[in-house]
């Protein structure tokens, strides 16, 4: 598992300071905070698209084709407009799971992209190959960077059952977003960054009960629970 121990990280300027925190297997770990408290810097350090300033960060091999079996990143820039066709792209995929590939694809219905070119994509498909090129990586931690960023309200739900069928499997998550309905309904555990440090660290009950959500984002929530017996977030 990937372990963080006092990881400074920033750009020019340390963004992150002290910041301390160990993954679990099979858990779905949610990374909130406003924009610019460092959530995308904190999953570029971990990649190793940032080095640490500080600290150290282990449970990764340094190696890049034993590094992929660790780690699999979906970043949140747009996936770049390419001639090559959405098939080709997929096989790309390395080390590939063929299987979930495979099923992944009919969950994010890409059976009728697969021969278009990904210039010739809308933004919102656009995004679903790319979560379908991530968490078909055969890795066993996968970071996700605003993963719902255009995709139809059906997709989310499907991006959430994706999720819930990789934790099965062993799979464990890093999450940042700012849909808050799509965090609260995946989630197992919460970590907000403020003022460069991990202000809390918890779960769902205990982000409820001390208000945490309130002083993160400096808004008054109100938890409500539907017909479903699932808490919904207003």
């Amino acid at each position: 598992m990937i372990k963080l121990q006092q990881v400074n990280a920033g750009y020019d300027d340390n963004c992150l300071i002290d910041i301390s925190f160990e993954l679990e297997q099979k858990q779905v770990a949610i990374l909130l905070g406003t924009n610019g408290a460092g959530k995308t810097c904190l999953l570029h350090t971990i990649a190793g698209v940032l080095k640490p300033k500080a600290g150290q960060i282990e449970g990764i091999h340094s190696q890049l084709e034993l590094r992929a079996r660790d780690l699999s990143y979906c970043y949140q820039s747009p996936l770049q407009s390419s001639l090559i066709l959405v098939s080709d792209y997929l096989k790309l995929i390395q080390p590939l799971d063929k299987q979930r590939r495979e099923q992944l694809s009919e969950l994010f219905a890409l059976e009728t992209l697969l021969n278009k070119p990904i210039a010739k994509l809308s933004g919102g498909e656009k995004q679903r190959v790319k979560l379908v090129s991530c968490l078909a990586q055969k890795s066993s931690t996968i970071l996700l960077d605003e993963p719902t960023t255009a995709i139809d309200p059906y997709f989310v739900d499907q991006l959430a059952n994706a999720l819930n069928i990789l934790k099965n499997q062993g799979v464990s998550f890093l999450i940042a977003t700012h849909d808050l309905s799509f965090a609260i309904k995946i989630g197992d555990r919460f970590l907000g960054l403020k003022e460069s440090k991990i202000q809390f660290d918890t779960k769902l009950d205990e982000l409820i009960k001390h208000h945490h959500l309130n002083s993160l984002f400096n808004k008054n929530f109100e938890w409500l629970v539907n017909r479903q017996g699932s808490f919904v977030l207003c």
